[in-house]
């Protein structure tokens, strides 16, 4: 599952292994109230602890999704990961002070 920002800005989810399909079904019918803007904050209910997402519709729509303990990435490793993305790319936006 990828999830982007209009941007093109995201992340790519798998599930790697699950032991309750139910859930998984749980959490497809909470994306499916999302892609129609109403999720069921009920059905989007998720045992896993290190895994959270939510809905927002103020000021605009967006799904936050948290992650928590052995879900969290190894931070060095993303920082690194992340200047070798940014290698590929010039440098800009910093000169005039603008983000």
């Amino acid at each position: 599952m990828r999830l982007s920002s209009n941007e093109g800005f995201g992340i790519q989810l798998e599930v790697t292994g699950y032991e309750s399909t139910a859930e998984l079904e749980q959490l497809a019918d909470w994306f499916d109230g999302v892609a129609k803007g109403a999720p069921d904050p009920d059905a989007g209910y998720f045992m896993e602890p290190s895994l959270e997402f939510g809905w927002t519709s103020d000021p605009q729509p967006f799904v936050d999704v948290t992650l928590a303990h052995e879900c969290a990435p190894a931070w060095s490793a993303l920082s690194a990961a992340l200047r070798e993305m940014l290698a590929k790319f010039p440098r800009r936006g910093y000169e005039d002070g603008a983000v």
